[in-house]
């Protein structure tokens, strides 16, 4: 990974890896964080009320098979949050909405144009103070969008992490 001091653009990864906090972001800014994409993201609210974790899936946005593997990883996310933070999600807790996406690769193609020339800068200047996007698949070296933060893939590696988190064995 590059080290951000080589870097000017401060990326969340970068922010977390520091131990500094992300900024603060409403429900508006992730709805926004979705222009990203073409395919394969969604919002996870976490309700309160109902104690359950809900995705919502534009209907402007392409269903293709790559949201099976979203689909897995909101279910084992959901179930890592559960059991790494049982006192957060309980009837009594705030709601809580995440931007999540899923596949081999960021499906941004409304920024074809910038990923094709491979900008070492962001391709947008909102996506600097943009909800935070979990990714559960590859990300982009460059910080062509700062507010992606790279999350286990889908399959084994998040199979994996749900493991430790539930039973602490690999």
């Amino acid at each position: 990974p590059k080290s951000s001091s080589l870097r000017s653009i401060k990326t969340y990864t970068d922010l977390v890896n520091e131990d500094s906090p992300l900024p603060p972001y409403s429900i508006k800014s992730v709805i926004g964080a979705a222009t990203q994409f073409q395919s394969r993201y969604a919002l996870l609210r976490y309700d309160p009320g109902s104690d359950k974790f809900i995705g919502y899936y534009s209907n402007n946005h392409l269903y293709v098979s790559g949201c099976t593997k979203m689909n897995y990883a909101i279910k084992q996310f959901t179930m890592i949050l559960r059991a790494l933070f049982p006192d957060r999600f309980t009837p009594d807790s705030s709601e809580l909405v995440l931007a999540v996406e899923a596949g081999d690769y960021p499906d941004v193609m409304p920024y074809r144009p910038c990923v094709s020339k491979n900008k070492k800068t962001p391709c947008n200047s909102h996506f600097l103070t943009s909800a935070p996007v979990l990714s559960f698949g590859s990300i982009f070296a460059n910080p062509m969008f700062p507010n992606q933060m790279g999350f286990p893939m889908p399959g084994d590696h998040l199979t994996c992490f749900l493991r430790w988190a539930t039973r602490k064995e690999v």
